[in-house]
């Protein structure tokens, strides 16, 4: 999880890989791709070679894995880009395994055949994978009715530029190109045919490369926003003749203990001696434990709206009713209601 409303947050990902088999799987490589407007900040293993390609592309060759062993890769990343409370985002394409004799782990492949293009008459019966696990080769086939000068695969990877097979050329028969589909995504691809006097491309044909394992998500926390949390805490110290101490830090960076010895100095400095503490900020924000004493605090219409960032959602949709704000208003209040805080 990420804070909301925050650019330059940090995420994690910790890949954890073990051999849960009874033999020695051999040359083991992860590949991980990370999605535009994320940056890989590092990549660190227990064993193996890691590498960082355009602080996107992670390439992790793990070597030889004994059986019962595991190892790690834990990444430290970076948004660029803020998120709502509640939000989810993915951070990568999915991750990629490949080790030696994988095939046979993976489902079968569905092809599928093409007898007649429209828009080039002396190519048939392409042949060609529709759905393959990412990480794997497609090999696409077809067949040349006459002389060609220039035959070749031009193909499309998932937000990437085009790319091309080796050009081939030759009389009547079978051809063939071999595309590595090194990231999960839909996959496009289109043949060339050219002789001496013409030149012609089929239509585009899609491939769905899937990875092993989904895209890893994150979600956006609430917390508490300091300038908004500043300016209700000085209403509320005010009213009490009360100093302040503002924490400022993120709620994930809080040791309460820490906190409780940094408050503690403050007081003594300050050379006071108060009654009691209030913390201020939303639910969980502010992770001191609650020692169930309750602090008793006139509550009316008037002052309602000072703290309605910080009451539970039952009570600011009851204050919504005209006849509960009527009961609430100071003339009406014949004995103290009172709200609590944690201690």
């Amino acid at each position: 999880e990420v804070p909301c409303d925050q650019e330059g947050s940090s995420f994690y990902i910790t890949v954890n890989v073990k051999n849960t088999g009874k033999e020695v799987v051999e040359d083991i490589t992860i590949q991980d791709t990370i999605l535009p407007r994320r940056t890989v900040k590092s990549a660190i293993a227990t064993t193996g070679n890691v590498s960082i390609e355009e602080k996107r592309e992670i390439t992790w060759k793990i070597g030889d894995l004994y059986p019962d062993e595991m190892v790690t890769l834990n990444i430290e990343g970076g948004l660029d880009f803020a998120m709502d409370a509640g939000e989810e985002k993915s951070i990568d394409e999915g991750i990629i395994i490949n080790f030696k004799g994988i095939e046979k782990f993976l489902p079968k492949e569905e092809r599928k055949l093409i007898a007649e293009t429209p828009s080039c008459e002396y190519i048939k019966n392409i042949n060609y994978p529709v759905n393959v696990t990412a990480g794997t080769t497609a090999l696409i086939i077809w067949e040349v009715t006459a002389n060609t000068t220039k035959t070749y695969v031009k193909y499309y990877p998932p937000d990437s530029r085009s790319e091309y097979t080796e050009s081939q050329e030759g009389g009547p028969g079978i051809y063939w190109a071999a595309i590595n589909l090194t990231k999960p995504g839909t996959w496009e691809f289109k043949i060339r045919y050219c002789n001496d006097s013409y030149c012609c491309y089929t239509p585009i044909y899609t491939i769905n490369a899937s990875a092993i394992f989904p895209s890893t998500n994150t979600t956006a926390f609430a917390h508490t926003k300091i300038p908004k949390l500043s300016l209700t805490a000085a209403q509320i110290a005010a009213a009490r003749k009360a100093p302040i101490i503002d924490i400022n830090k993120d709620p994930r960076d809080i040791v309460p203990i820490e906190e409780e010895e940094s408050l503690k100095r403050a007081v003594s400095e300050y050379k006071i001696k108060p009654d009691y503490l209030i913390v201020v900020g939303g639910i969980r924000s502010v992770p001191f434990v609650d020692t169930g004493i309750v602090q008793d605090c006139p509550f009316t219409y008037d002052n309602y709206g000072m703290v309605e960032d910080y009451l539970p959602q039952s009570v600011v949709d009851a204050m919504k009713d005209p006849e509960i704000r009527e009961k609430l208003a100071p003339s009406n209040i014949t004995n103290n209601r009172t709200w609590s805080w944690s201690m």
